[in-house]
């Protein structure tokens, strides 16, 4: 589990990295590299392995739940939800960077949607006959 949750940070920290617009860019990094068990992205690794698949074909994937469910955690702290002060035992988002900032990071599913595109290498499109 601890080898995998190091691979898994590792695609994370590569996946999102700083741009424009650097403030939000950091804000979604902040709550992406945490920390956290990564449970849900080791399923699917271990789900790819259960059928002699390597991990490397489901990383795209596996980051891409990870970042959903980070990106949920962030509109769940929100004032207008359950205005928490902290998360993973560091401030909340919107705390270290302001609620409009919160907003934002938690809301890009595109990020998401365009890294599996873009990074998923080995597999096959679906054959329909």
């Amino acid at each position: 589990m601890i080898q995998k949750s190091n691979v898994i940070n590792k695609a994370l920290d590569d996946a999102v990295f700083l741009k424009n617009p650097h403030h939000l860019h950091e804000a979604m990094r902040y709550s992406l590299l945490a920390g956290g068990k990564r449970i849900r992205p080791i399923f699917y690794i271990a789900s790819c392995e259960l059928v002699d698949g390597h991990h490397s074909a489901t990383m795209p994937t596996a980051c891409a739940v990870e970042m959903i469910h980070t990106m949920s955690l962030i509109q769940d702290d929100l004032p207008s939800m359950d205005n928490d002060d902290l998360r993973r035992g560091q401030p909340t988002t919107h705390k270290v960077f302001s609620e409009a900032t919160a907003v934002l990071a938690g809301r890009p599913p595109l990020i998401r949607l365009e890294h599996i595109a873009n990074t998923t290498t080995g597999v096959s499109p679906p054959k329909f006959s």
